[in-house]
């Protein structure tokens, strides 16, 4: 009759100490999980702004096209001013003319 009730205990203290187990795995399980849910959210944040930064770089200048327009923008100023410089001996001659004409 002994060994019995020895045998129950054991059985009743076995299922006491996997229940008291599971709950605390069940409480460190949901712990995790909320964690995880926050790291969640900061990752769908971080994407966020990582996609907004990759169309920014997409369209953005390279440095090859910044150094043709740069390129460019000087080219015309050399033309523009070497085509004023045309336009002021033109008038320069004209206006040589235009006095000997006079006196002439």
């Amino acid at each position: 009759m002994i060994s019995i009730v020895i045998a129950i205990v054991g059985v009743v203290s076995t299922f006491a100490i996997t229940k008291n187990k599971v709950e605390n795995n069940d409480k460190q399980i949901e712990a995790i999980f909320k964690i995880l849910k926050g790291l969640g959210e900061k990752v769908d944040i971080h994407s966020e702004s990582l996609s907004e930064h990759k169309v920014m770089i997409k369209s953005s200048m390279t440095m090859t096209q910044a150094d043709s327009k740069f390129v460019s923008k000087e080219l015309f100023k050399q033309m523009e001013k070497h085509i004023d410089e045309k336009f002021d001996k033109l008038e320069n001659g004209i206006e040589k003319i235009l006095t000997k004409l006079e006196k002439g």
